[in-house]
């Protein structure tokens, strides 16, 4: 939906900054977002993504996704074709300023 658009390029829009001077590379995607949690194998709702993408000399997509994991609050993202998804259909509202946070923690490598 187009509300879902929008709440993908605003994420965006507040990472797009530390992504890139971290030599990452930033764009919103179209995607689809699994139902129930995985409880409903096979049905999805077409969603957006921040799709962050590293080149190899400097990490991995899953490494990338590991350190957001273990973040002081978690942000489960998927990985697809070597990028990192942060699918904004799967976050509340209110959510964006610890995904900012664990972003910029995972950028520089950390885990806290």
């Amino acid at each position: 939906s187009a509300s879902v658009e929008r709440r993908a390029l605003a994420l965006a829009a507040s990472l797009a900054e530390s992504v890139e001077a971290a030599g990452w590379q930033l764009e919103v995607t179209e995607s689809r977002a699994p139902v129930g949690g995985g409880s409903l194998p096979g049905f999805e709702l077409p969603s957006w993504a921040v799709s962050i993408r590293a080149a190899t000399s400097i990490g991995s997509a899953d490494a990338f996704a590991a350190r957001l994991r273990s973040a002081a609050v978690p942000v489960v993202a998927r990985v697809a074709a070597d990028a990192v998804l942060l699918d904004v259909r799967t976050l509340l509202d209110g959510d964006e300023a610890a995904i900012e946070a664990a972003v910029m923690n995972a950028l520089q490598g950390g885990s806290r």
